[in-house]
């Protein structure tokens, strides 16, 4: 009896001394845990983190550029310094007008695309207007197709060639052939009624005289609104 208590004793004192030596060894490895393996698992996560953020797709630019704008000029020539200009682009895109390759004003076209400018100044001759648009991304577009606006101030050369002014005509003969000659292109009036202009410049009006003083009111305008205007005074006497 007594050896088997002895035996007894000593086996839970080796279970006492195993059971001391895994709680050490749990401690031990949770230290390690706590102190190595805690900052391992966070480097570990950025590393997968950034592994899968490198795996994703780049987003694609947008690289393509607006089409040019369309400018809307509502006539070729003009005596006036300053004009309007209306025209179309993009939605949101900024233009850029240029004269004769000169920067001449810039505007953000609305969600339509429309935009506009007031208050442009023209220089004196020949000027040719060009725009670009330039989206949100950068991306510029070819140059529009050109538009020309003569700016002239000067009025177009008149002369009445036949009869002259204050002849007074009598007689039967009461046809009155007016002739003149102007700048070609010029637009002619006598009295309000349209004159057919020649290739050169010419013009001629028939007009039947009325008794005693007739009175005609000649005008050249040219494409640009400049005008010359002569008055003539014929008599007729039967």
């Amino acid at each position: 009896m007594r050896r088997r208590s002895r035996l007894i004793r000593k086996q839970e004192e080796k279970n006492i001394r195993r059971a001391i030596l895994y709680i050490f060894l749990t401690l031990a490895l949770a230290g390690v845990l706590i102190f190595a393996g805690i900052p391992l698992l966070i480097k570990m996560a950025i590393f997968l983190g950034n592994l899968r953020s490198s795996s994703k797709l780049p987003e694609k630019q947008d690289e393509i550029p607006p089409a040019p704008p369309r400018l809307v000029v509502p006539f070729e020539a003009t005596n006036s310094a300053q004009f309007s200009l209306k025209g179309y682009t993009e939605s949101g895109a900024t233009v850029k007008l240029f004269n004769s390759s000169l920067s001449f004003g810039e505007v953000v076209a609305d969600n339509e695309g429309n935009f506009s400018l007031e208050g442009l100044k023209l220089t004196t001759g020949r000027n040719e207007i060009t725009a670009v648009a330039i989206d949100s991304e950068g991306n510029e577009s070819q140059a529009s197709l050109p538009e020309t606006i003569d700016y002239d101030t000067t009025p177009p050369a008149l002369e009445i060639t036949s009869p002259e002014n204050e002849t007074t005509i009598t007689g039967l003969e009461k046809e009155l052939i007016i002739r003149g000659r102007t700048e070609e292109g010029v637009r002619v009036t006598i009295n309000d009624r349209l004159v057919i202009v020649g290739p050169g410049g010419d013009f001629n009006y028939q007009y039947s005289l009325q008794e005693g003083e007739n009175s005609f009111r000649i005008v050249a305008q040219d494409e640009a609104g400049n005008q010359t205007t002569q008055e003539l005074k014929i008599t007729y006497s039967p």
